[in-house]
């Protein structure tokens, strides 16, 4: 156990602690290991990363945004326990984000409302727990990295429903802009199979880092939700093995990655409720990335009714559960090849 996380074993366990002083007596403990090494809980589910000499660009890594997606917490979790204990070299220094403690206690995706559609100005001073939680992760990202600096963002979740393609991730929109090859190499050789290119801005966590500071950011998705400790982290070993390497500096060993590179799905249409007796015409328990025939009815209000013309679609983050004005799934289509910067 670190005294960092005293009376608590780690990172997770302290998180989950539900003690009201904890953000305040976060921000006044630090310890130096690993040669140098700083590390501080700079609040509530925060924790920054330091070697003495630190290359750039700057790491953040968040997970539990969604509070029961519990994989990516739990392998994020690993890292930070195995850094403190030295059995990795810092090269970087990183930001570690656990997005939503109160979920993460109850087991469940948000408290009160989406968490991962709130990060932009207008959504932060909302009722209820997220909107507080959203302006305070973007208030420990700003504090990271000044403002003309870039980072590299990875929010790591798992999906409600099963998918044809496993791991994938989705790329925010920044006009005019390629993923460049390391950041292909290294999704790859994490065993992502696919990258959405998203078509316009989001207010999704990964959306706001990569208009604020241009970021090389990805949502990554690592497969479906399963409670804590029911997890099959062997899995995700390729992808903690890769933030390890971006941590030490290890570029060349992910640029040395020859195997696949994912496939490219470019977002045509995102479906949004539009509060006008609104149907989705998507069974609930559809795989993402299913196939959408042309000619198929994907959605219907009492004005319009969205049918596939032209070529056929992929279904992507299918809810028909969400409220007025929020997103109820992404519409695909595979693209030749990915291209690379």
């Amino acid at each position: 156990m670190s005294a960092l996380f005293a009376p608590h074993k780690d990172f997770l366990s302290a998180t989950l602690a539900d003690i009201p002083e904890g953000r305040e007596a976060a921000q006044e403990r630090e310890v130096v290991e690993n040669n140098g090494v700083v590390f501080r809980l700079t609040g509530h589910g925060a924790l920054t990363c330091a070697p003495s000499s630190p290359i750039g660009p700057k790491l953040v890594f968040s997970a539990g945004v969604h509070g029961n997606e519990t994989a990516p917490i739990e392998i994020v979790n690993e890292i930070v326990s195995e850094l403190l204990e030295g059995v990795h070299p810092v090269r970087r220094e990183c930001l570690f984000l656990l997005g939503n403690p109160p979920a993460m206690r109850a087991q469940e995706r948000f408290i009160d409302i989406n968490l991962n559609r709130l990060f932009k100005e207008s959504a932060t001073t909302g009722p209820g727990y997220e909107p507080n939680r959203a302006a305070e992760l973007i208030a420990q990202v700003q504090d990271f990295v000044p403002a003309g600096e870039s980072c590299w963002h990875y929010d790591l979740h798992t999906a409600i429903r099963g998918s044809q393609i496993e791991k994938f991730a989705v790329y925010p929109f920044l006009p005019a802009r390629q993923c460049p090859t390391l950041q292909l190499k290294l999704l790859a050789a994490s065993g992502v199979e696919a990258v959405l290119l998203q078509n316009k801005p989001a207010a999704t966590f990964s959306g706001w880092s990569a208009a604020e500071y241009a970021a090389e950011s990805f949502t990554v998705e690592l497969g479906k939700v399963h409670p804590f400790g029911e997890n099959d982290l062997a899995g995700l070993a390729n992808l903690k093995n890769q933030l390890l390497a971006l941590i030490a500096g290890d570029d060349a060993a992910i640029k040395s990655h020859s195997g696949k590179l994912p496939e490219q799905y470019q977002v045509v249409d995102e479906i949004i409720n539009t509060g006008k007796n609104f149907q989705l015409n998507i069974a609930e328990d559809t795989p993402n990335f299913t196939e959408l025939e042309v000619g198929y009815s994907v959605w219907k209000d009492e004005e319009t009714e969205y049918v596939v013309s032209g070529s056929p679609v992929r279904i992507v983050f299918p809810n028909s559960k969400v409220g007025p004005g929020q997103r109820a799934g992404l519409l695909v289509r595979p693209l030749p090849a990915m291209l690379l910067s």
